[in-house]
């Protein structure tokens, strides 16, 4: 089954809201241009970006409005299922995924972090489960993180900069360059143990060299991590696949978040002792209690 367009997405989440224009409703504009009337008190409670901007002095407050004309459509879709269902949907689509990212840097506008951590485990499964490198390593995908996230590398800059050293650093052993233009090794007696050593591809040092040149921060994480994979390599171990999230320790499984040490965002569900009652059977017991 295909995945819906950004505009029937849009569309159908709308459903969900309220169209009366009440006194206790609040107008949000989209492009393309769109209005959706939500409740107010839940838009605020999901993000403090709307709960300030709609209870304090400014303009949006006084109007009751807020315009986010620079969000995707897509994205804004995605919000509203999390938003009214709490839950983000899954796909399997190029244009999905870009519709995460595009979700996750907009959770970072509106300072909502349990939408970002959330958004990032839906973003890692994608990868995990579609087997996505490449096309996660891409030059429009890694501009956006760049440009629109803050300089600290963590969670999707994080996420992103460890797959591309993991990324290239397997290619470079799996698909060698056999050139030796521009090596700048003219020595015959080179150390044989270095040359067995994955060496990058020239094109993919490009590639990084041209998408990190303006974020340092995110170039010193690549870098740091084509070390590490190269020590590891060294010692005959597995690379540490940072699709991979193991849910059963805190430390891993919420390494790409965002959200305080001390927070447990997998709150455990204690399961209900349920025993199953006959009919025959002279009691009042039901399963739902």
């Amino acid at each position: 089954m295909s995945e819906p367009s950004a505009a029937s997405a849009v569309a159908e989440a709308a459903n969900l809201v309220t169209n009366s224009k009440a006194s206790n409703s609040s107008a949000m504009t989209i492009t393309p241009p769109m209005i959706l009337v939500l409740e107010p008190n839940l838009l605020c409670a999901s993000a403090k970006f709307f709960g300030s901007a709609l209870n304090g002095p400014f303009i949006e407050g006084q109007q009751g409005s807020i315009y986010l004309a620079e969000d995707p459509p897509g994205a804004f879709s995605i919000f509203l299922d999390w938003l009214y269902r709490r839950a983000i949907r899954t796909g399997n689509s190029e244009t999905h995924l870009h519709d995460l990212f595009d979700l996750y840097i907009f959770s970072e506008k509106t300072c909502d972090d349990e939408l970002k951590d959330k958004t990032m485990d839906v973003i890692q499964d994608m990868a995990s489960t579609l087997d996505l490198q490449l096309e996660i390593v891409r030059s429009d995908l890694l501009d956006k993180v760049i440009k629109h996230l803050p300089a600290r590398v963590r969670g999707l800059k994080d996420f992103c900069a460890r797959l591309m050293a993991y990324t290239y650093y397997l290619r470079g052993g799996e698909d060698p360059d056999t050139d030796d233009e521009d090596s700048g090794n003219e020595d015959d007696n080179f150390d044989e143990e270095y040359s067995k050593a994955h060496m990058l591809k020239k094109i993919d040092l490009r590639h990084i060299w041209t998408i990190t040149k303006d974020d340092f921060t995110f170039f010193q994480q690549v870098q740091d991590q084509i070390l590490i994979h190269a020590q590891i390599f060294q010692e005959g171990k597995e690379l540490p696949d940072p699709r991979v999230r193991d849910e059963e320790y805190k430390t891993y499984r919420c390494w790409f978040h965002c959200h305080q040490k001390d927070v447990d965002c997998r709150t455990s569900q204690k399961k209900q002792d349920l025993k199953f009652v006959p009919r025959d059977c002279n009691t009042t017991q039901r399963m739902d209690g």
